[in-house]
């Protein structure tokens, strides 16, 4: 009822410039979050129509915990601005504990100005060991935008993603349960029909047993051809169940195909009101602890072993080559994986040559993050269009589907490759405003 609610109150302010006071942050936060409610996670929200904060109870999961979750959201006509924040308690035990994210805070604005909405970014990930510092921005131009405010955009955002995520699960459910219906329907028919022949082979048996074989007994005689008869008519009882459920499934599956190809469409016509740019994207790696920590990890069971007992000359001499020898091994995996990356950077078949050179800097100076005698302890990627042409995303949606239905395979990588061919990838000493 809300939602009916809020969707009927979004069109009709989108019409008459009614306020939008009455259909604010609060109820949009606790719609947009209906579909982790029936999942199962609990949340309790608080707020009003510029501001709402929901915090969600701890996720308990199989090796990690999410923990101190809250969302919140700001509401004006010309901006919205989101931030997400939470914790994470981990499972993997002390040694591998120090990688794994500790926290994380991503927030967002949004500004509306025309037809152009224009989105700020920032996500930060913290472990023991690394800090990772996400940001992009991003340009949005719609002329579905005009005379419109972004509080009423994100309503009709979220009703329409609702709306594609309920059709979708129709087609789907509608499909799954046609397929098992039918496939249940054939397999009732075919086993009572093997349950006839059984039951009729049975009683050829017997009458030829209690008459006898051959000529001796035209009553036997009689009995088996009839018995006969009936056995090959539910045989073909049987070929004609298996050819019926061919058709039905071939039905099933073109009706399905017809639904998805709809489903496709809607989406592709959707998307294609909107224009899309990246302007710049920034990927910052702060990892002072991160050499030396995956280091003594992966030399720790050798090390650790008999380290508080005395030793004597000979073994302490024995000792300090088996830790020259783990020193080796580690640099040897480091540079192993590193060329590794490099090779499957130069060889790719989708990678454009100007990104070839650019990635393989970047493979290198990651493994520099890893190296405990190398003074690399951050790495800055730049990530820019290569030219200001926005990308229409019905279009490049298209491409997809399209790629998907043809190959799956090679077709689908190229399809998205062309996408990251469009940009340059970079590491950087320096952000550009400094240099």
């Amino acid at each position: 009822m809300l939602k009916k609610l809020i969707t009927a109150g979004a069109l009709s302010m989108a019409v008459c410039g009614v306020s939008f006071a009455k259909n604010g942050a609060l109820d949009i936060m606790e719609w947009a979050l209906q579909d982790a409610a029936k999942a199962g996670v609990a949340y309790h929200c608080a707020g009003d129509s510029v501001h709402a904060t929901c915090y969600f109870k701890n996720v308990d999961g199989f090796l990690f915990q999410l923990k101190d979750m809250r969302a919140d959201i700001w509401l004006s006509d010309n901006e919205v601005k989101q931030e997400v924040s939470g914790s994470i308690a981990a499972n993997f035990g002390e040694d591998l504990n120090q990688f794994i994210p500790k926290s994380f805070t991503c927030n967002s604005v949004s500004t509306l100005k025309d037809l152009q909405s224009n989105a700020n970014g920032t996500c930060v990930i913290k472990a023991d060991v690394a800090t990772l510092h996400l940001e992009s921005n991003t340009l949005v131009e719609s002329k579905s935008f005009r005379y419109k405010t972004m509080p009423t955009l994100l309503v009709q955002y979220i009703a329409k993603v609702d709306e594609f995520s309920k059709e979708y699960d129709r087609i789907q459910t509608k499909y799954e349960n046609d397929l098992e219906a039918l496939q249940q329907e054939a397999a009732d028919t075919l086993d009572d029909i093997d349950a006839d022949i059984d039951m009729l082979r049975v009683s050829q048996r017997n009458t030829q047993h209690e008459y006898g074989c051959g000529c001796n007994s035209c009553r036997s005689q009689s009995q088996t051809y009839a018995i006969e008869k009936e056995i090959d008519r539910k045989q073909e009882i049987k070929e004609q169940t298996r050819k019926s459920y061919e058709d039905k499934y071939d039905k099933i599956q073109k009706q399905y195909e017809e639904e998805m190809q709809n489903f496709s469409d809607s989406v592709v016509a959707w998307l294609g009101q909107y224009n899309y740019t990246m302007q710049e994207a920034r990927v910052y790696v702060r990892a002072n602890k991160l050499a030396k920590s995956a280091f003594e990890t992966f030399a720790k069971e050798y090390l650790a072993f008999n380290e508080n007992i005395p030793l004597s000359k000979d073994e302490r001499i024995e000792r300090a080559n088996e830790k020259k020898r783990i020193t080796a091994q580690y640099y040897s995996s480091l540079e192993a994986s590193r060329a590794g990356g490099m090779t499957f950077v130069e060889q790719s078949p989708y990678l454009a040559p100007h990104l070839k050179e650019s990635l393989q800097k970047i493979v290198s100076d990651h493994a520099q993050l890893l190296d405990p005698n190398a003074k690399k302890r951050s790495v800055k990627i730049l990530i820019t269009p290569l030219d200001s042409t926005a990308m229409n995303l019905g279009d490049e949606a298209q491409k997809m589907i399209n790629a998907y239905n043809k190959s799956r395979g090679h077709g689908l990588m190229k399809t998205f490759f062309d996408i990251v061919n469009k940009y340059e990838i970079k590491s950087v000493r320096v952000w550009p405003e400094n240099n």
